[in-house]
């Protein structure tokens, strides 16, 4: 994406059904997508989430993925978020 740090790796896209939502799926998928990183010695996890997605941002701050910034991207407003997995 325009004027971002490269990232270690991305993660491009989780869904989980409407009526599976809540029961703790999405969570564990970040989970083990997180140990794998590790396990790879991936140093951090960058994600992309529209801006009008509030259940999406409040998931990825939940599970500690800071914000970075917000642009523009195919005419949407889009922000940023990094998780640091060394240190």
């Amino acid at each position: 994406y325009p004027g971002q740090e490269a990232a270690g790796a991305e993660l491009l896209f989780i869904g989980v059904r409407a009526r599976l939502r809540g029961q703790g799926i999405g969570s564990r998928l970040v989970e083990a997508l997180v140990a794998e990183c590790r396990a790879r010695s991936i140093s951090n996890l960058v994600v992309t989430v529209d801006v009008a997605n509030q259940g999406a941002n409040r998931f990825y701050r939940r599970h500690g993925f800071q914000y970075q910034r917000t642009f523009e991207l195919y005419g949407r407003q889009m922000n940023s978020y990094r998780l640091e997995l060394r240190g």
